[in-house]
């Protein structure tokens, strides 16, 4: 297994379960199954996780809550980075780029630079992400191709489609696991999801932990993956 995929659902009703005073405090919890799920991952030779931080869609939230989730997950990188770095972990951000805060970026753009010789385990942080707008990223992109003639429409495929998504070079998810109780993917991966397996925990985030790892990878291990053949 190479990649594994999380959807770190269930924050906000964590913290208004806990009778927290903001929601806010609900995402730093978060932060806790974010690094036992990192530290997991490198104890068990996995080279790829992908976190589904923040969506396209939770543009929508409150400025409040926003400026809240961008302060923890920074804040929670940059103390980390010099022992992720230590521990060969590259961090990347993806999504649309032309969205990130401008107060983020120079902070996001160091990370990424800081971590990047690491080797050992590729950390996706999928940052103003959604699916759907990544395909049409990448449908207009190879239109404009076509349209400089630099390729002809035969030349679409899904190799060329795959290369010219946000994550190109990574491979698809093994396994993507959505923890918050609800089944569904949420704009998450669908191009690259479509042989992944998927696992939809009733667990909320700030409750994740290594038990729910493994007990998906065990599931995970017993299934005949067919690819339709």
């Amino acid at each position: 297994m190479q990649h594994i995929a999380l959807i770190m659902d269930g924050n906000r009703r964590w913290a208004r379960n806990n009778k927290l005073q903001t929601v806010v405090m609900g995402h730093k919890k978060g932060v806790e199954p974010v690094k036992k799920s990192v530290q997991w991952s490198l104890d068990h030779n996995i080279k790829y996780l992908s976190l589904y931080a923040f969506s396209l869609e939770n543009r929508g939230r409150s400025e409040e809550e926003k400026s809240g989730i961008f302060s923890v997950m920074i804040d929670a990188i940059e103390s980390e980075s010099n022992e992720l770095t230590q521990k060969g972990v590259s961090i990347r951000f993806i999504g649309d780029r032309t969205l990130f805060p401008d107060f983020l970026r120079e902070k996001i753009e160091y990370i990424e630079s800081q971590t990047s010789a690491g080797t050992k385990l590729h950390l996706q942080v999928m940052f103003f992400y959604g699916g759907q707008q990544e395909i049409v990223a990448a449908t207009r992109a190879l239109a404009q191709k076509v349209k400089e003639g630099k390729i002809s429409p035969d030349d679409i495929n899904l190799e060329s489609i795959e290369k010219s998504l946000w994550t190109a070079g990574i491979p698809d998810p093994e396994i993507i696991i959505r923890a918050g109780g609800f089944s569904r993917l949420s704009n998450f991966l669908p191009f690259q999801s479509a042989y992944s397996e998927l696992f939809f925990l009733d667990v909320l985030w700030p409750d994740f932990n290594e038990s729910h790892l493994n007990d998906c990878v065990e599931r995970f291990n017993v299934i005949k993956r067919k690819f339709g053949q």
